[in-house]
């Protein structure tokens, strides 16, 4: 069984979908500590062929990722909404992602609820069954990086853990195998597909692949973004 493990981003580009659909269970890292202004609370997405950020406002303390909480949560989510309606989503797939933008319209405080509703609906629509999990809810204390993400590859039953491609900066491999886990490594290229750009913008929220790839192609466009390698 391949476990991947992946911070809760927040609308995140096709990569993020790949390594769920080259895993069997994704853990979403929800208990180690935010970075601001990463992927976490923004990303990129096309206003009339031009690549700006959509972002949701946070508090400045220091906190794990899923204690985060959103600056003024319904005026911050009313914002994004009228940036998606008016700015982003065409007529034509309005009614397909209705279901998300709904979620902006929900009682949410904490950015990592958003960010993980916001994943499930995304994976709804792509028509993934893989399992997402919460690490802080796995019960596996922490000690180092790379002894905590072989302890939740082990408790989520894996026998393989699908890295991203920095993963062979920093994690101790040899530790994996020492305990007969299988370590690999995703590399993601996005495959160009045609948007409302001069020249085609690679890893953008997966919000512009869905707005301008078919729902019958979407997912082949996706997953041969990938290279997986042992």
């Amino acid at each position: 069984m391949i476990v991947t493990i992946h911070q809760p981003e927040f609308l995140p580009y096709a990569g993020f979908f790949s390594k769920l659909m080259h895993s069997d269970i994704m853990i979403l890292l929800d208990d180690v500590f935010f970075n601001k202004n990463y992927f976490q609370n923004r990303n990129r997405i096309m206003i009339n062929g031009e690549v700006s950020y959509v972002t949701v406002p946070v508090q400045k303390k220091r906190a794990l990722i899923k204690d985060v909480q959103i600056i003024e949560p319904r005026r911050s989510l009313d914002k994004i909404i009228k940036t998606l309606t008016q700015h982003v989503l065409s007529a034509s797939c309005r009614h397909s992602l209705h279901g998300l933008v709904d979620i902006f319209r929900l009682d949410i405080k904490l950015l990592c609820d958003l960010n993980c509703r916001l994943l499930f609906q995304l994976r709804k629509i792509l028509g993934l069954g893989q399992p997402v999990l919460l690490a802080s809810e796995l019960g596996v204390p922490y000690t180092n990086k790379s002894q905590y993400l072989l302890d939740l590859v082990k408790r989520a039953g894996g026998s393989a853990y699908l890295s991203g491609a920095a993963g062979v900066t920093y994690l101790d491999a040899s530790l994996f195998l020492r305990k007969r886990v299988k370590v690999m490594y995703h590399h993601y290229h996005c495959v160009e597909y045609t948007h409302d750009a001069p020249a085609f913008v690679p890893n953008l929220s997966i919000i512009d692949l869905l707005m301008n790839v078919s729902p019958e192609n979407i997912k082949d466009v996706i997953y041969n973004g990938a290279q997986v390698v042992s």
